[in-house]
């Protein structure tokens, strides 16, 4: 496995890792938060999700770093393995490496932007939900 694919894996285990936590984070406040009849807890749960998002951003950056590392270096390589040195397939390749990049930031921004909304609801208003939900439920 090259530089390139060791990147890629841990850049997604960062990105889903970080989800997988901040999930982890909402259910366990809420269950604390029940459990001690404590609502507070949802809040503190909604600050760590915010804090969480840092290793998604951290690992976008090193997304972000590797594609551009590739932009010229692999262009020429490629170009010298498939035999090709025409203008057409250079821009076809910087064509493709520019979408995956555009896509890739995209990804990691919807991510990134997601926690920090959900987090900061949580950390602002998860009190006020839960208590609401639990006067509904019971009565």
């Amino acid at each position: 496995m090259g530089y390139n694919e060791g990147g890629v894996w841990r850049e997604r285990i960062g990105l889903f890792g970080s989800v997988a936590v901040a999930i982890a984070i909402a259910a366990g406040s809420i269950a604390v938060a029940v459990w001690r009849c404590e609502p507070h807890w949802v809040n503190r749960g909604g600050a760590a999700i915010v804090a969480i998002q840092a290793i998604a951003a951290i690992a976008e950056y090193a997304r972000r770093e590797r594609l551009r590392s590739l932009r010229l270096e692999e262009i020429v390589t490629w170009e010298t393995e498939l035999g090709s040195e025409t203008e057409t397939s250079r821009r076809a390749i910087t064509s493709l490496l520019q979408s995956e990049i555009g896509k890739s930031e995209r990804q990691a921004l919807g991510i990134v932007l997601g926690l920090a909304a959900v987090g900061e609801i949580l950390h602002g208003f998860g009190d006020l939900f839960l208590e609401t939900v639990s006067a509904y439920l019971h009565g």
